[in-house]
């Protein structure tokens, strides 16, 4: 896998985008999608990131977008970013062609069998303002699929731990 932020985002809204007669998606600036849907979000800059604490800021670069209904629906995500305090995670996306950014999902790192931390299978929630994204249509809270953090420099040891 390459070095990178990848994640399918909620696999039922692709579902419902691809299955809508005018239904599209387009991936550009450097991100790319996999056969299985998975948009995959290149790293753009890791050096806001303290692998000694697993604190910091990690950016990807890439977009995504969705569109339908004759273009009343219409959804960007963008260069995510990916915050990481010791009080919680957050990716937040540019979701206009203005630049706008919004904090989209909250993550949970969970931890793998031998109890150390893991940057696969990183559960996300959508949050308040994720929400207004959607058009409501998910709640905050809702759990959007897991997402994978791939960077040569990070492994289990640069983890966050979960709360």
């Amino acid at each position: 896998m390459t070095d990178g932020l990848h994640w399918s985002i909620k696999a039922s809204f692709v579902r419902y985008i691809l299955g809508m007669q005018d239904g599209l998606y387009a991936v550009t600036d450097d991100a790319s999608v996999s056969p299985e849907f998975v948009f995959t979000f290149p790293k753009k800059d890791v050096s806001g990131f303290d692998a000694a604490t697993g604190l910091g800021t990690l950016k990807f670069v890439g977009a995504v977008r969705f569109g339908g209904h004759g273009g009343s629906l219409y959804v960007m995500i963008a260069d995510p970013i990916v915050e990481i305090t010791a009080t919680g995670a957050v990716l937040s996306a540019k979701v206009d062609n203005d630049g706008e950014r919004l904090d989209l999902v909250t993550l949970d790192f969970g931890k793998t069998a031998s109890g150390t931390p893991s940057w696969d299978a990183v559960s996300t929630f959508l949050t308040a303002n994720g929400a207004s994204l959607f058009i409501g249509q998910y709640p905050a809270g809702t759990p959007f699929d897991p997402l994978n953090i791939t960077l040569a420099q990070l492994d289990a040891t640069s983890a966050p731990q979960r709360a």
